[in-house]
């Protein structure tokens, strides 16, 4: 089955990114230099993209992340996607010695068409961990608290690394003179501490810093009603100790939904208006194929980077 084409119906619609590890290992392993990383690399993205790009939410295990944002546009989310995968990939494959692909394939983006279908996904990230036998509550997580940060306000910080300064900085200290050349850069002199911050959902954002954070908390107490805890679950130390290459025989999968919605009405016209979509873009890429220099996409779409057209 091919997968589904990038498509945004409007600007600043809201989705659920999800992206899986290479074969479900635990290359996304929590640990204090995982997760500093994780969140500067996040922190950096939203830096690069103030106006386009927004996060409300994060989770995850130790071999796949979601996140939930809204974008600008479908080439806005599709640069945010590509920072995270790529500089996530180079972090934590240089920590964990992994030279090769990070992630299995291409990220799922599921769009959020109402406020209830945002506060069920919501649910579900904040019982992550929880819901999948690893911990006997959020605080429990020894990843990311992207919990604690929601329902007490504390505070999210990472780092960011600048390899193009470090290049850029050895390579000017190779051309120095020996004797004037000093210390060798080194990873740490590129260290950029960055602070995170979630962007409240769209249907709190009137609610003030206090308010918030009780709704969180309600939010999360729904969330272990619905998914409660397992009776003896791995616990913190067991997943700090997982090996990071550990390839698990067995791992849960399900098939994505098109789209999140309570209303069958929102799904039907959801798909309607994709199926038009696609018709459109087939229509310009087969135009393309033809030679047309500019074909006409779709705006809710990403228009092809590059285009090798066939020819003797």
């Amino acid at each position: 089955m091919p997968r589904p084409l990038v498509y945004q119906q409007r600007p600043w619609q809201i989705f659920e990114i999800t992206t899986r590890c290479l074969q479900s290992r635990f290359l996304l392993r929590p640990g204090p230099a995982s997760n500093r990383r994780i969140i500067g690399v996040i922190a950096r993205a939203l830096e690069l993209q103030p106006d386009t790009a927004r996060l409300y939410f994060a989770g995850g295990t130790s071999n796949h992340l979601h996140l939930i944002g809204a974008f600008a546009d479908p080439e806005a989310k599709a640069r945010f996607k590509q920072h995270i995968k790529t500089n996530i990939s180079k972090e934590l494959g240089l920590l964990h010695d992994w030279p090769g692909a990070l992630w299995e394939r291409r990220t799922r983006d599921i769009a959020i068409l109402d406020d209830a279908a945002l506060e069920d996904r919501l649910m579900y990230l904040a019982a992550h961990g929880v819901k999948d036998g690893l911990s006997l509550c959020p605080d429990d997580w020894p990843g990311i608290p992207w919990v604690r940060a929601v329902t007490h306000g504390q505070r999210l910080g990472g780092v960011w690394y600048d390899r193009t300064a470090l290049y850029h900085r050895r390579r000017a200290w190779r051309t120095r003179d020996p004797a004037d050349r000093g210390r060798r850069p080194v990873l740490h002199d590129v260290a950029e501490t960055k602070t995170l911050t979630l962007t409240p959902p769209p249907m709190w954002a009137h609610l003030d810093a206090d308010s918030l954070q009780t709704r969180w908390r309600a939010l999360v107490a729904d969330a272990l009603e619905r998914y409660p805890a397992a009776e003896r679950p791995l616990g913190a130390r067991a997943v700090l100790d997982a090996d990071p290459q550990h390839r698990p025989t067995k791992t849960k999968r399900s098939a994505a939904p098109c789209v999140h919605t309570r209303q069958p009405s929102l799904r039907r016209a959801w798909q309607a208006s994709y199926g038009a979509f696609v018709e459109t873009y087939r229509s310009a890429m087969r135009a393309l194929r033809e030679g047309v220099v500019a074909p006409c996409f779709p705006p809710e779409g990403c228009r092809p980077v590059c285009f090798f057209a066939g020819g003797g």
